[in-house]
């Protein structure tokens, strides 16, 4: 009789290779619930493929991305954690665009990635609370972000990046004036209890304008606080230096601070 046992491992790699990739939204959706991150159009298998994705935000806006592509390293899955190289191409629905490295252990998740867009539709998209109408271009480079506590929601545990918004413009009385370049260092702080996300701006830059803002509480019950002044130069646009006065009386430096 013919031994046809060993062949048994063969049929089961097989079946692991050649896992259709329409398991993520079920897999997903056993972890974090319906109301969660969601996949839809999946193609390809576990290792390679491609889908739409989507989340709610608690700004009341929306996450989206079209015709994500992945590749899952299944080399790395011997060593204990999985590497997910992604790509997010640059199409109408996209408002970012670019790639990310994702490193998934069982208490830890690390991303490294360089994404680039467009401030005015992002906002719009996200319904981020911001008060002024601001356009321009947006680079998110994140050398290293890591989150390890998932059940208290926090935002991180370790940052270090940069988003960099280049030609920025703010429209007043449907005009736009110039704003020019801002560099916002990221990182991750303690905030009593808590760890929360830091954004820095440093002058130089066209306002003279100082930030220290500090993202906190929790993904579904974010607390932002803003705190910044503004100084402006020679290269300030009237119309801004104009409105500088509704912040209030300047500091012996000539800086206006404003909170938010």
């Amino acid at each position: 009789m013919m031994k046809w046992w060993w062949l048994l491992p063969l049929f089961i790699l097989g079946l692991v290779v050649q896992a259709p990739a329409q398991l993520l939204p079920w897999v997903l959706q056993q972890v974090n619930g319906a109301d969660a991150v969601q996949l839809t159009h999946v193609q390809g298998t576990l290792w390679k493929g491609s889908t739409n994705v989507s989340a709610p935000l608690s700004t009341g806006g929306q996450v989206e991305f079209q015709q994500v592509q992945w590749q899952l390293s299944p080399w790395h899955l011997l060593l204990g954690r999985a590497v997910v190289q992604l790509q997010i191409p640059q199409r109408a629905g996209n408002e970012l665009y670019g790639e990310a490295n994702v490193q998934l252990r069982a208490t830890e998740v690390s991303v490294s990635s360089q994404l680039h867009g467009q401030l005015q539709p992002l906002i719009q998209q996200w319904r981020l609370p911001v008060p002024i109408t601001v356009a321009g271009q947006l680079e998110l480079r994140l050398d290293d972000y890591g989150l390890s506590d998932f059940d208290s929601q926090q935002w991180c545990h370790r940052l270090a990046g940069q988003l960099i918004t280049r030609n920025t413009e703010m429209r007043i009385n449907h005009v736009w004036h110039p704003l020019g370049d801002f560099n916002t260092q990221l990182g991750c702080v303690t905030d009593g209890n808590q760890q929360a996300v830091q954004l820095r701006v440093e002058p130089p830059n066209l306002i003279g304008l100082t930030v220290a803002a500090q993202v906190g509480g929790s993904w579904r019950a974010p607390r932002v606080k803003v705190n910044g002044t503004l100084q402006p130069t020679a290269q300030t646009p009237a119309p801004i230096r104009e409105l500088l006065v509704f912040l209030g009386q300047a500091d012996a430096q000539g800086r206006y601070p404003f909170s938010w």
